[in-house]
């Protein structure tokens, strides 16, 4: 693209990465895979259904040690087997917190959504701000564990383990 407009040239930089550039203030797009990208893909794709099969190991390993600590997960138990596991999400009171406390033990993790998208800029016209108290709440609450399946069991262990030491 070839501009001499400023302003048009900062909503074109703002639309091809979700609108994102100091907060996200426009809905936006971010559809561009290189041909080196696909053509690891297609490499990657051969792996699809072992790594999917471990996540969801580990998820039923975490799910279950989790849940008996009384941390609560955010995955449907009812459609447990088509889940693919990209995020593994708990639901915890004390997020930050057990955030520090985790990288502090040497688990990295994420928060995923920290701003719900009824209260980003590009959505402010929203006519009912309690309208999504759900996910306004949730959106201060969760925590997304490591999930991939490189994880050892001693690892896989280890998370489950300091995850419920340092959440009580």
């Amino acid at each position: 693209m070839v501009t001499n407009d400023l302003e048009f040239y900062e909503f074109a930089k703002r639309w091809r990465n979700h609108g994102k550039g100091g907060g996200v203030t426009q809905t936006g797009s971010n559809a561009r895979m290189s041909e080196v990208d696909c053509a690891q893909m297609l490499i990657k794709a051969e792996y699809i259904d072992s790594w999917q099969e471990r996540r969801a190991d580990i998820a039923r390993y975490w799910m279950e040690r989790l849940s008996e600590a009384g941390i609560c997960t955010l995955i449907d138990r009812k459609n447990f087997e088509d889940h693919c596991y990209h995020k593994f999400v708990i639901s915890v009171d004390n997020r930050n917190e057990l955030e520090t406390r985790l990288k502090y033990r040497g688990i990295e993790t994420k928060v995923h959504y920290n701003t719900p998208l009824h209260e980003m800029t590009c959505f402010a016209n929203t006519d009912k701000p309690d309208m999504f108290a759900t996910a306004s709440s949730l959106s201060r609450r969760v925590l997304s564990l490591p999930i991939y399946p490189e994880l050892t069991d001693l690892e896989i262990e280890y998370i489950a383990d300091t995850v419920i030491e340092v959440h009580n």
